[in-house]
Formats: C-alpha cells, sequence, structure tokens
C-alpha cells in the first residue's frame, strides 16, 4: 500500500514508512498498550483508509480502460466473495491430523537415531585404535570435541546439541533433524550398486572419475520414490528403521506443507437452536492473483484432489460440507482452454470463399478432433497424437496441455526423458510432436507468399485486394528494375518490415498458434472475449526502447498463454454473472461458493438443486454461444454446449463417486450427477419455481434413464 501511494502521489503529501510500525500492533501488542496509545492507532487507521479511497480513486479510471465490459467487475466481486459451509468435522479433522501427524514424525525420528547410533556403534575404532572404512561415512565430520562422547556429525542429526542426550522414548520430532543430509550415509544407500555421495556443487549422486553431473537434491525426495520402490535406490543397513522413516516423511510431507494454511482460516460459528455446530469460512481469495487473472488462495486454489493415498491430511477439500437440508452444486468447464483455442483457430481460418460472417467451426483439424474426436474410438486429439508417435495416451495428453500453455520442445524432450526414453529417442520423439502438432515453423512478412507480419491477415475482406495491390507494385517496379526480388518490393511498402511472424503449417494446431502469433504483434493486447487488456509487464516496450525485440521474443510464449488463460478467465465471468440473472428472474435460491479455475460450486436447498443444476447448463450454452459470437462464429454443436455432468453433492470433491470419509472416520455418501437429458426429465426444461423434486425423486428418475 505504501508503495503503491508513494508511486501515484509522488507529488502529495505521503505516507511515512514511519506509520507502518503500527500495522502489526492491534495483534502483538497488549491491550493496555493499545489503550494508551488508542488516539495515534487510531489516526493510523484512518490514514490508512484515505490512502486507500485516494489509490482508488487513481487507478478506478485506469480500471475501467483496461478492463470495459461490466461482466468483468462482476466476476471479480464475485469470485471474492466465497463462502464455505463447514461443520463439527472441521476441528476434528484438524485435531485428528496433528495427532497423527506428530505420532508418526515421532516414530521416524525415533528410528533414524536408532539406526544411528548402531552405525555408529558398527564404525568404532577396533582394538588397535584404527577407524573403520565406511563407504558412505568416510568423508564427514568424525572429531570429538571436549569431553563429548559423540563425533560432531551425529550432533548435527538434532535440532539442538543438547537433544543428543536424550533417551528415544522422550525424542519428538522437533528434537530430530528428519531430513538431514547425513540419512541416506546412515542407512548406506546405493544407487544401483553405488553408494551415495554427497558434494556441496553436484548434490546427491555417486563417485564417477572425470564425468560431470546434475544436482539431485534429495535423493528420499517424492520424485525417487519410484526409484526406492524398483530397488534401484536402496539402503544396505537398517532397513527397516529405514523404511520407517521413509513412510513417516512420505505420510506427514502434505499436512507438514498445509497445516499452517488450514489453521490460519478463520471459522465463524452459527448459533443454533439444536446446538449443531454449524459454520462457515469466507477465504480471502485474490480474484485476480496472477498475471493472467486466475484466482489465487494459499489454501483453497491451490490443493489438488487426492483422496485415498495414506497421505495425512489430503481430505481437506471434503471438509466443505452443506447443512443438512441443502446440495452443493456445480460443474467443471469441459475442455475449456482447448475450446477456446480451437475456436481461436477456427475464427482465423475461414475458407477464403466465406465471408466474415459466415465462419464456421471445424475447418481445422485441432477443433475437429476437440468437437468431434472421442476417446472411445481413438479420435481425439491425445489418442491420435499417442498412437501416431507410439507413446502413452497420458504422456501424450500432458505434452498437448504444456505445449499450449507455451512449452517448446526442450521441455518436451525433458518430459519424455524423464518417463523412460533415452535423450536421444525423447529429443526425436518431441521434434515429430511438434510437427505434427504445431507444425513446420516459417517465417512471414508478405501477403504474396499467403504468409503475415500483422494481424490483419484475419480480415479476410482484405486478403484479395491487398494481393492484387501488391501485385501491380511488382509489375511497375520489376519494368524498370527485373533483378529486384518480389519480397523485396512488398516488404518496403511497409512499415517495420523486418518485423517477422513465425509462422506454422502442416500440424493439427498450426491454425491455433498462428492466430496466437499474431495477436503478439497488437500494440494493444486484449482478449477477444470482453476486450481486457494485457498487463504492463508483459505489453511490448516503447518503440525505441533498447532490446525491445529481444524483451518481446522472449516472452512471447507467456503472452500467448495470456491470451488463452485471460479468455478462460473471461468465460468464467460471464458464466458466474449469467447465473446470477438466471436465479434472480427463477428465484433460485443459490448461494455462490467456490470457484477454482475451471470449477465452480453453489450452495442451494435440496428441493432446488435440478433447477439450479438446469441454470449452469443453461448458462454455459449463452457462455459458448456468445463467446463464439464475438469470434466470428455463429455455430456451437451440442457436444459443447451443455456440461457434460452437474455434480449435485453433500460434500466438496472433484468427483461424486470419489470415496471420501469425515473426520471420524464413517464415509460420506455417494452424490448425483445429472446430465442434461436428466434435468430435462426432472424439470420439463423449465426453470420455474413451481418445479421441485426430492433428492430421491430425482435419483429414481436419473435410475430411469
Amino acid at each position: 500500500l505504501l508503495a503503491v501511494h508513494q508511486h501515484l502521489y509522488r507529488d502529495h503529501l505521503k505516507m511515512t514508512k514511519e506509520s507502518k510500525q503500527f500495522q502489526e500492533f492491534f495483534v502483538k501488542e497488549d491491550i493496555h498498550l493499545i489503550q494508551q496509545n488508542f488516539q495515534t492507532l487510531v489516526n493510523y487507521c484512518a490514514d490508512d483508509n484515505l490512502a486507500c479511497c485516494q489509490i482508488f480513486k487513481k487507478l478506478w479510471a485506469e480500471y475501467q480502460n483496461r478492463f470495459p465490459h461490466p461482466a468483468t467487475l462482476y466476476g471479480m466481486l464475485n469470485m471474492g466473495n466465497a463462502y464455505l459451509p463447514i461443520n463439527e468435522n472441521w476441528e476434528l479433522f484438524y485435531r485428528n491430523n496433528e495427532k497423527t501427524c506428530e505420532e508418526t514424525k515421532e516414530a521416524g525420528a525415533r528410528a533414524l537415531v536408532t539406526a544411528a547410533k548402531r552405525v555408529l556403534h558398527d564404525l568404532k575404532p577396533d582394538i588397535n585404535g584404527e577407524a573403520r572404512i565406511d563407504a558412505w561415512l568416510f568423508d564427514v565430520d568424525w572429531s570429538i570435541k571436549g569431553d563429548h562422547e559423540f563425533p560432531e556429525w551425529y550432533f548435527k542429526l538434532f535440532s539442538k546439541r543438547g537433544n543428543v542426550y536424550l533417551d528415544k522414548e522422550s525424542l519428538s520430532s522437533e528434537d530430530v533433524t528428519m531430513k538431514s543430509a547425513y540419512v541416506p550415509l546412515i542407512f548406506g544407500m546405493t544407487y544401483g550398486p553405488y553408494p551415495l555421495h554427497r558434494s556441496r556443487y553436484y548434490g546427491w549422486g555417486y563417485l564417477v572419475p572425470n564425468e560431470k553431473a546434475q544436482n539431485v537434491g534429495d535423493p528420499l525426495g517424492k520424485h525417487f520414490l519410484r526409484y526406492i520402490d524398483s530397488k534401484i535406490l536402496r539402503p544396505t543397513r537398517h532397513v527397516d528403521e529405514f523404511f520407517v522413516l521413509l513412510e513417516a516423511l512420505k505420510t506427514t510431507k502434505f499436512w507438514t506443507n498445509y497445516a499452517k494454511r488450514v489453521e490460519s482460516e478463520i471459522p465463524v460459528w452459527y448459533e443454533t437452536s439444536d446446538g449443531a455446530r454449524l459454520g462457515a469460512i469466507a477465504p480471502a481469495i485474490v480474484p485476480a492473483g496472477t498475471v493472467s487473472r486466475r484466482s489465487v488462495h494459499k489454501l483453497w486454489v491451490t490443493l489438488t484432489n487426492e483422496s485415498g493415498t495414506g497421505r495425512i491430511g489430503t481430505g481437506i477439500k471434503s471438509l466443505i460440507q452443506a447443512p443438512d437440508g441443502y446440495l452443493l452444486v456445480g460443474a467443471d468447464v469441459d475442455s475449456q482452454e482447448q475450446w477456446l483455442a480451437g475456436l481461436f483457430g477456427d475464427a482465423s481460418h475461414a475458407r477464403s470463399s466465406l465471408p466474415c460472417h459466415r465462419l464456421i467451426l471445424c475447418l481445422t483439424p485441432f477443433s475437429n478432433m476437440m468437437l468431434a474426436g472421442s476417446k472411445a474410438d481413438g479420435t481425439d486429439l491425445h489418442t491420435v497424437v499417442a498412437n501416431q508417435l507410439k507413446i502413452d495416451r497420458g504422456q501424450a495428453k500432458a505434452l498437448n496441455y504444456s505445449r499450449m500453455y507455451g512449452a517448446g520442445e526442450i521441455n518436451a524432450t525433458n518430459t519424455l526423458s524423464k518417463a523412460g526414453m533415452t535423450m536421444a529417442q525423447a529429443a526425436q520423439t518431441a521434434k515429430e510432436l511438434f510437427a505434427v502438432t504445431k507444425g513446420t515453423e516459417s517465417s512471414g512478412f508478405c501477403s504474396i507468399s499467403l504468409t503475415y507480419s500483422r494481424s490483419c491477415v484475419f480480415i479476410k475482406t482484405f486478403r484479395s485486394f491487398t494481393i492484387e495491390f501488391e501485385k501491380w507494385v511488382v509489375s511497375l517496379v520489376q519494368k524498370e528494375k527485373p533483378d529486384v526480388p518480389e519480397a523485396n518490393i512488398v516488404c518496403s511498402l511497409y512499415d517495420d518490415y523486418s518485423d517477422i511472424a513465425r509462422l506454422f503449417n502442416g500440424g493439427y494446431e498450426s491454425a491455433t498458434f498462428n492466430y496466437l502469433e499474431m495477436q503478439t504483434h497488437r500494440e494493444v493486447l486484449r482478449t477477444p472475449v470482453l476486450n481486457c487488456r494485457l498487463s504492463d509487464s508483459l505489453s511490448g516496450l516503447p518503440k525505441d526502447t533498447p532490446d525491445k525485440k529481444y524483451f518481446t521474443a522472449k516472452y512471447k510464449r507467456s503472452v500467448m498463454n495470456w491470451l488463452v488463460q485471460s479468455s478462460a478467465v473471461d468465460f468464467l465471468h460471464l458464466l458466474l454473472l449469467c447465473m446470477e440473472w438466471l436465479c434472480k428472474e427463477n428465484n433460485i435460491r443459490a448461494r455462490f461458493v467456490i470457484s477454482i479455475h475451471d470449477e465452480v460450486r453453489y450452495l442451494c436447498p435440496e428441493e432446488d438443486a435440478p433447477r439450479l443444476a438446469l441454470a449452469l447448463m443453461l448458462s454455459n450454452m449463452y457462455v459458448r454461444s456468445f463467446i463464439s459470437s464475438k469470434l466470428g462464429i455463429e455455430q456451437l454443436p451440442l457436444s459443447v454446449a451443455f456440461f457434460s455432468q452437474v455434480d449435485c453433492d453433500t460434500v466438496l470433491r472433484k468427483e461424486v463417486h470419489i470415496p471420501c470419509f469425515n473426520a471420524d472416520g464413517s464415509p460420506v455418501p455417494e452424490g448425483i450427477t445429472y446430465t442434461i437429458e436428466d434435468l430435462l426429465k426432472i424439470t420439463g426444461g423449465s426453470l420455474a419455481a413451481d418445479v421441485t423434486s426430492s433428492n430421491e425423486d430425482c435419483a429414481k428418475i436419473k435410475a430411469s434413464s
């Protein structure tokens, strides 16, 4: 706040750094100190509010310029107004996980100390006083200082030196450094037949003469667990204790990372007549926390959907539980960003015989496979790419998404090499992948070669006129100077003709990437949906700025990624706005719960759930129709018009059939999913308030269908 205020009001009275000393006063200081400094503190609060008001006054006009559509403002305000219903399971879950995590860590800590003491005993000097040679601990500090009975390296296993003398039963996980660099050495770990060795420069590896290596941070990290399972990485001594420690590290890692985030969430508990423990959390979600305007929250938006993995605490999302008589209704937008990317390609790739107002879908292979392809018959993009390159479909899917987000051949090579290919095979497969999908690269700078350096290439009305004009100029010049190349003549007609575009052809996704490439050449880049402007941090530098071209080239992939992801955010804002309108118009009693990227959830009374689910289906259709129309395509195929399913559940989880348990261990009943056909039967295709059905009735109708 201080930095922003000083930047915007350089010539005015500024807030001072000294005033920030009161920022944590109400949190850290005693109530008596607050009373003594009350007037100063209240003045600080008033100044803080005044500064916020002044900043808002300056930035509001800029915001309206950058985000001109009112749906953007509504979407941001609504996304920040999340409401997560909870009950007694919230507190019980936290207590149980803390207890289980501590017990598991203690078992691991004791196993580590037990193994370390045995190693010390085994490596004691022999009768002649000669130290025993060990392939792992040969270069650690064996010196014994003062009257201590243990070498220096052993002390470093503990958080405090005094903890060395605690008996095993008194040790807690806080007393021992369970991720110490000495752990692999204590257990005599090997990679194949080679003892592990740690270098300050290279990290973990094994000693090979005259060989360079890559840094490995932790041989017990998650990336190496598969090597331990396959016994490529293995302990050679104190094996039982090793696996106790490994299990402790694996199962407690998630909760160790998230415990403080869960604890920092502030629940508000309601007073209920029957004494039931009901409440809610209003998380401080940042509605546009990334450069692509995605929402951010340290807990709820970053959580994975893991369940049943045996890791402590992975069921946090399922603690969001609807009160009795209510349901959580929501859906995931199907292939949201892929649909947008395919639409971009179609919008830029109309047949020359079609006018702009008659653009049609599925003109490009990418769009066709996305809309008409099926995993079942092997015609979807992921399966087609996998079959063509002879790789696993899961690998193809990961590579397809990473490529759309801007990853290049090097990233694909590394991904394939980690999956078991040699570097040579991975590099060749990655090269083939990009040739098949993105296409072959060519540099374009004139319309005669049908490649262009400006985004006006996509305005088909001007193509024939431009080509005719260029040919006329070329014919005049070559009459006088026949040796001048045609391309040079055309280039001389345009400013910045050296600003060459990287265009692609021959690939499934060539049209999409050409569209994105052309958009990056705009002086002011905005989303094609709600006209939202690119952040200054990624916008092109002023014309005469040194290294302007270097900056543009370096961040071009990020800009392309922004265009797709930010358009997806526009989609979400429109969906939330449409839901608000339909719920108000039809008296659907619904409360927005949360949105996580392409996922939305609402809370409503059980009897209103079918109408709310139908409203979600219709909102999806309206939003996709609006976006298609904005891009000049007046068509919407049935395959994407509606959600594949809408979930009605009592808890927040990725799929209604994922096994889920309450904090006391009792199972949570499965939810129900509805297709558009189910909802049309239940509601008769109406959102009217007189259409109500019980959950049992809905289940019967679904079962019969």
